[in-house]
């Protein structure tokens, strides 16, 4: 099925970014559900009510069963809008599907007339003056693809220009405005810069959204914001190694209550700094990167505005700090850093003592973590991670031995308690017919006066 994906939640893509703005517990519009990778994430970890639109039968078959209510049929047709004419709804979603439709300018304003007063609109749209179509261009080529900018089912294009005129027309103003970006080498049109001259590749690093690949945004209608409340801010750029920490929520957890930070790709230490809110209790989470990577910790201060008020480093052996998941705990480097190996694309750390006493009601709080990523280290070599998987084989291996060991010690010893055991049973019985032979016999019975009177003397 064309549209079927897993959410990604170790980088930032259209899909996660917009999902984060959206609050546990919501009445949401998904316009596009595709088979619901995104709808069921909505109803059972955001525990939001949904309803849905998705053109294809058989895809909307499989999100059904997360939604309230679900139209099959085309956007376009607007049947949605007639349906759910007295619903209001806290968030309406468009990812990645406005650039599919007919037109989306009555769409979008029609959907708007649904939003609660406070209402969020959120969407996500493919940049068509990316770097890489305009190499296609300049090269004679402008071909369609199954997914992506050039998607062989998108109706229109949009820049950020036309984008703002867009959510202008339906009575919307962005108060948030995120980036999915990529090299042009990194897309699915794998343009190469190499055979354009460097006047012309400086000039297209040039560009403010040459490598922007998809505009993200959130929205409310123009009289419940604010010109002054929009917020440009950088996203990371996709297929990038992310850094991302999440603070506690009543319900653990949340994608929505976590910040993400690129990490340098540079083989020395770098210092990264995350404002988080004013937080007062509970354990932070720490995923220290998006793909297997060898990843050393120098020191974890926290901040409440510009006094330390903790850290952890090799002078406090990092306490509090230990591995959730995801990673394995590598030996410590020459200069003491906490060193760890990811195994996979969501390593996760958890920092377990922090004093948030120390830090007063209303503060600003900052995390601030200097460490150093080797992405490398997997293609490089793999003798650490060998190293730590042979030494915790040989250690299992030596304690089920020793256990085994033991067992046998006390399989013999078992054995040997239920032979006296038997012994003894045996032995009882023959004492007890031996008695009952005696106790039977015509001696014992004529000499029980006797028995009796010396019984009486002593």
């Amino acid at each position: 099925m064309k549209y079927d994906f897993d959410l990604a939640w170790s980088e930032d893509n259209s899909m996660t970014l917009l999902l984060r703005q959206i609050q546990p517990g919501g009445t949401v519009l998904e316009f596009g559900t595709a088979t619901g990778y995104m709808t069921r994430y909505l109803k059972e970890q955001l525990h939001c009510r949904v309803y849905g639109v998705e053109i294809d039968p058989e895809a909307a078959t499989q999100a059904a069963g997360y939604v309230e209510d679900m139209i099959v049929g085309d956007i376009d047709a607007l049947a949605w809008a007639q349906r759910w004419q007295d619903v209001r709804f806290d968030y309406i979603l468009f990812a990645d599907v406005l650039e599919h439709l007919r037109d989306p300018w009555k769409v979008l304003r029609e959907a708007a007339a649904l939003l609660q007063t406070d209402g969020v609109m959120l969407t996500s749209i493919p940049n068509i003056s990316h770097n890489a179509v305009i190499m296609e261009l300049l090269t004679g080529r402008f071909e369609y693809r199954k997914l992506g900018l050039l998607d062989d089912t998108h109706l229109r294009f949009f820049t950020r220009d036309s984008v703002k005129g867009l959510l202008r027309q339906a009575g919307l103003q962005p108060y948030l405005w995120l980036d999915t970006r990529a090299k042009a080498q990194d897309t699915e049109l794998q343009a190469q810069p190499d055979v354009f001259s460097q006047a012309f590749r400086t000039l297209l690093d040039s560009r403010p959204d040459g490598e922007v690949y998809q505009f993200v945004t959130a929205s409310r209608k123009e009289q419940a914001a604010s010109e002054e409340s929009e917020d440009y801010l950088q996203a990371a750029y996709l297929h990038t190694n992310l850094l991302q920490v999440y603070w506690p929520t009543p319900k653990g957890f949340a994608e929505n209550a976590s910040l993400s930070l690129p990490l340098d790709p540079r083989p020395e230490f770098v210092s990264y700094r995350l404002a988080l809110p004013a937080l007062q209790q509970g354990a932070l989470r720490l995923d220290p990167g998006s793909k297997p990577a060898r990843i050393e910790f120098k020191a974890l201060r926290l901040f409440g505005e510009d006094r330390l008020v903790q850290q952890w480093t090799a002078a406090t052996d990092f306490a509090g700090l230990r591995i959730a998941g995801g990673a394995v705990l590598l030996p410590k480097s020459n200069d003491g850093c906490y060193a760890v190996f990811a195994l996979h694309n969501d390593p996760q750390l958890l920092l377990e003592n922090v004093n948030w006493e120390l830090i007063s009601e209303g503060e600003a709080i900052t995390l601030e973590m200097v460490l150093k990523v080797d992405t490398a280290a997997p293609s490089r070599s793999l003798e650490p991670v060998q190293d730590y998987f042979t030494n915790a084989l040989q250690a299992r291996e030596a304690a089920l031995a020793q256990a085994y060991q033991h067992l046998s010690l006390l399989a013999q010893e078992k054995s040997s308690l239920e032979e006296q055991k038997q012994s003894l049973e045996e032995q009882k019985q023959s004492l007890e017919e031996l008695l009952q032979g005696m106790e039977a016999s015509h001696s014992w019975k004529l000499t029980r006066p006797l028995r009796t009177f010396g019984s009486w003397l002593r």
